[in-house]
């Protein structure tokens, strides 16, 4: 939680910054197909169709450039949907893992005016601070009495990881007061503790914002 309540301070500092010529306040929703990446070899994983919703600010600090920042509820996870067997018959677990995220995205875009439409493209990093999650998960072994192990995400130590840090890259187009873009981030931080393992969130997916005040 300190991690992110010093980059969210940071990111407040710059947003705010006196340089800043123009500015645009936003809200956004949109899809996220969420995955992780991993190095868990008998478990692949499955993308997740989710969402996010919330609101940005778009700091112009020259004709080209502007600074992005946003504050987002955005759901991640995986689903799984795997046939194993070891020896003594075939064993099945399927299921989803549903984290919800407060999202903080900062990230600095170039602007280029194309008639009517400007054209946008945008990289930088993001944190995110794990609220709450629940997974659905049944597994059936070889007898073939299925086991419900449904419940809520525990955090900490011997579940996931809170905190979440990574990159995000963004493209899109603005027309009046809409703007449409693709975006996909790439988590840097292990997010579920296993020993010798990692496993890093993986988002893509379209958002719409509408600007709500410009000046």
């Amino acid at each position: 939680m300190k991690k992110l309540t010093t980059f969210a301070i940071i990111a407040c500092t710059v947003l705010l910054s006196r340089n800043a010529v123009a500015q645009k306040i936003n809200v956004n929703a949109g899809l996220n197909i969420s995955s992780i990446t991993t190095n868990l070899g008998f478990s692949e994983p499955k993308l997740k169709p989710g969402f996010h919703i919330g609101a940005s600010v778009d700091y112009a600090v020259s004709d080209l450039f502007s600074i992005d920042g946003g504050l987002l509820l955005s759901s991640m996870g995986y689903r799984i949907n795997n046939d194993f067997d070891y020896g003594f018959g075939p064993e099945h677990v399927e299921g989803n893992i549903s984290p919800y995220y407060l999202t903080i995205p900062i990230l600095l875009k170039a602007n280029f005016e194309l008639g009517n439409i400007q054209a946008f493209a945008g990289v930088g990093p993001y944190a995110a601070f794990g609220l709450f999650g629940n997974v659905d998960r049944k597994y059936t072994p070889a007898n073939g009495n299925s086991e419900d192990l449904s419940g809520d995400i525990e955090w900490g130590e011997n579940g996931m990881n809170r905190f979440d840090f990574g990159l995000q890259a963004k493209v899109g187009l603005e027309f009046d007061k809409i703007n449409v873009a693709l975006f996909y981030g790439q988590g840097l931080v292990d997010v579920i503790s296993v020993e010798d393992e990692y496993f890093l969130n993986t988002v893509f997916g379209l958002t719409v914002g509408y600007t709500l005040f410009e000046k």
